[in-house]
């Protein structure tokens, strides 16, 4: 279990991968789009949100084109921009819930998504990752920064759906996380 004082840890990794994220965003869009290059099926559900969320900011990031001789470039790149949200979302949004139960132990009482989405939102925390976004994209001459403000809100909404389950899990189970 992360503790209070690890929340900060949590937050500064969750910056820093932010801003990986958008560095590599802005190298992908040096490429065609080559949606070609997905063809893995998945059956997880998490993560085909997020391979569909990385898909539709290269819409609107990158030439839509296929171009054969970019795939290996096209398939590194994705598959890093995809592990570091999947790192952003998955792994530390089971973090990011822990110690929110460990600091509002009201949270194993509910049993609602709803209920808990709505404990664990916070605005102002929110906010600053998205104005943080905007201004790594404006270092990086990212040409369209409302589009990866829109992937980041896109992260952040992923990243609450993670945290909500970890906590229904841990409810339904009855056990200390």
């Amino acid at each position: 279990m992360q503790s209070a004082f690890d929340i900060k840890k949590i937050r500064n990794e969750i910056d820093q991968i932010n801003e990986q994220i958008i560095i590599g965003l802005k190298t992908r869009s040096n490429l065609p789009i080559n949606l070609k290059t997905f063809t893995q099926k998945v059956t997880n559900e998490i993560d085909k949100e997020i391979i569909e969320s990385y898909k539709k900011i290269l819409f609107k990031i990158c030439e839509n084109k296929e171009d054969e001789s970019t795939y290996k470039n096209s398939v590194k790149i994705d598959a890093e921009n995809i592990a570091l949200c999947k790192k952003r979302i998955i792994v530390l949004g089971e973090q990011v819930a822990e110690y929110k139960l460990s600091q509002n132990p009201s949270l194993f009482d509910l049993n609602k998504f709803e209920e808990i989405e709505k404990q664990l939102i916070v605005p102002q925390r929110e906010k600053e990752l998205i104005d943080n976004a905007e201004k790594m994209s404006e270092k990086c001459k990212i040409e369209n920064i409302d589009s990866v403000k829109s992937f980041i809100k896109e992260i952040i909404k992923l990243n609450t759906k993670v945290q909500v389950q970890k906590i229904l899990n841990i409810n339904k189970k009855g056990i200390p996380f």
